[in-house]
């Protein structure tokens, strides 16, 4: 007579030759497996090749995106020797873009220059008469004038400078 085989004999002999092998190479496996995901250089440098462009551009808003996004994505990573200076690079860049867009908001209404080559030029901004060196004070905050051109005033701003183009009338 044929020796009858039950639904939960065949569920131990299951449990005991493939389940129970199985999680023990698992639990094996999770003790002594490390993923160590690498951000090269070549990754770094689009990502800072893309920045620049936006810079360029005058994107500041897409500039501090791209590196919040960049920030993000390196979470849980390790940045390769040889690419630690592009993503120092990077974060300069960022910082460049959120000083202008706080320089940008800033009230100043540019209504002309005094260029005289021979001495002092001058900058009429916001009603007033400056020249170079003087600084500028918005809410308390010190915008310095570093040089006065015929179609641009550069300033220094939170220790950046940035200049401003004038539009011809």
């Amino acid at each position: 007579s044929a020796k009858k085989i039950t639904i939960v004999e065949r569920k131990d002999s299951f449990v005991a030759d493939v389940v129970q092998p199985y999680e023990e190479v698992k639990m094996g496996r999770a003790g002594t497996v490390d993923t160590v995901i690498v951000v090269n250089r070549k990754i770094v440098h689009g990502q800072l090749h893309d920045m620049t462009k936006k810079f360029e551009d005058g994107d500041y808003t897409s500039v501090i995106t791209v590196w919040e996004g960049f920030l993000q994505y390196l979470e849980g990573k390790t940045v390769d020797p040889e690419a630690e200076a592009l993503v120092k690079d990077m974060e300069a860049l960022a910082k460049r873009a959120e000083v202008i867009k706080r320089f940008e908001s800033e009230p100043l209404k540019i209504d002309g220059i005094i260029i005289d080559k021979s001495s002092k030029s001058f900058a009429i901004i916001n009603d007033r008469i400056f020249a170079e060196g003087d600084s500028v004070d918005s809410d308390g905050r010190k915008i310095l004038i570093k040089e006065i051109q015929q179609d641009q005033i550069e300033f220094i701003y939170e220790e950046v400078p940035i200049r401003k183009l004038l539009r011809k009338k």
